[in-house]
């Protein structure tokens, strides 16, 4: 295989030889994911030169191949430049919910709000809705209502009856127990 394009000392060139290896090499570690799975490189990427030509330099040293659709071939229409951490997101086991009209991966959306995925789950598996586990308030440890004060430092919030955290909130004493029984 003839070098001449001069970039095959390339972190780009090293990307596209591993993404080969991976779908093509039985013996690659990870061939079972890849190339066992079906995923291969699309015909005219066998060519460095079209695959630079397509995809263009990585944008910087934090980026490397992702395919958009993770069941997809390397081919141009599925390939872009992404982070790591933006590709941990495009995972087989990444959890994606809907979200106020949206397909978002849950723990963009925890990040988001800035509540711990873990807390979402938990709150997932009670049976809350997406929107409740994600919009209503923590009260960590130390950070508790003493229930029988909490009047005493706020008011509730208003109720409506149509809110889908309303009977949430009315459970875990958010509204008053009339506003809730209105």
């Amino acid at each position: 295989m003839s070098h001449s394009h001069g970039l095959s000392r390339t972190p780009e060139y090293e990307i596209w030889k591993n993404m080969r290896r991976r779908c093509e090499s039985p013996r690659h570690s990870k061939f079972a994911s890849y190339g066992g799975r079906g995923i291969s490189v699309c015909d005219r990427w066998l060519s460095f030169e079209n695959f630079i030509s397509d995809m263009g330099p990585r944008p910087s040293a934090d980026h490397s191949i992702e395919r958009r659709d993770n069941d997809g071939h390397y081919e141009p229409g599925n390939c872009t430049w992404e982070t790591c951490s933006r590709q941990a997101r495009n995972r087989r086991d990444t959890r994606f919910v809907a979200y106020r009209g949206e397909r978002v991966a849950l723990r963009d959306l925890c990040e988001g709000h800035g509540i711990n995925i873990r807390t979402v789950h938990q709150r997932l598996l009670n049976g809350w809705t997406v929107e409740a586990a994600i919009e209503v308030p923590v009260f960590g440890p130390g950070k508790r209502i003493d229930r029988s004060r909490a009047s005493e430092r706020r008011a509730p919030l208003s109720f409506d009856r149509r809110s889908p955290l309303s009977p949430i909130l009315a459970q875990t004493g958010e509204v008053s127990a009339a506003a809730a029984a209105s």
